[in-house]
């Protein structure tokens, strides 16, 4: 179900929306999702590795900095990211991806968001609670697909659609 959530923005897109957009938001998505590739998974790895070690009781205060430290690098890189893209984007990649920037700002969000959270997946096997983990993943999975089938009854913007979209991520 976790890669099927994951992807399910790029297929919804490619059914509600075309493949300009799609193209815009993958390249995005994939220029953004960097640090947290590297960054954020290698920190859960050396973390997880850690509260391993530890008594379940013992391993709070630890997932708590943790948390933090997360949050610190997150907002931080984040900012950074943003402001070269707000700059550079355009001079970068042309002026025919221009329209991009305006989903920056959403995709930003839901990416300071992924890398605080992604690490911190891994306790659903620390605290051997799987069963949570499927049912967010479900949740996701369905709240995507309703996102988008309420774009198309709506009538909204796709501006509008990217918002709902990063609040639902934020949440969830």
């Amino acid at each position: 179900t976790s890669n099927l959530a994951g992807q399910s923005l790029f297929f919804l897109i490619s059914i509600y929306l075309n493949a300009t957009i799609l193209g815009f938001i993958s390249l995005i998505l994939r220029l953004i999702s960097i640090p947290s590739a590297f960054l954020s998974k290698n920190l859960g790895d050396v973390f997880y590795q850690e509260i391993s070690l530890l008594n379940k009781e013992d391993s709070y205060e630890k997932i708590k900095n943790f948390t933090k430290k997360l949050t610190l690098y997150s907002f931080v890189t984040y900012f950074v990211i943003y402001i070269i893209f707000e700059n550079y984007f355009v001079f970068m990649f042309g002026e025919q991806w221009a329209d991009a920037v305006v989903y920056v700002k959403y995709l930003l969000v839901v990416a300071v968001f992924s890398f605080i959270f992604s690490p911190l997946t891994m306790l659903f096997n620390y605290f051997e609670i799987q069963n949570y983990n499927f049912f967010w993943q479900f949740t996701w999975l369905i709240s995507n697909i309703f996102i988008f089938i309420l774009y198309e009854h709506m009538d909204f913007s796709i501006e509008i659609l990217f918002l709902i979209y990063t609040i639902k991520q934020v949440f969830l």
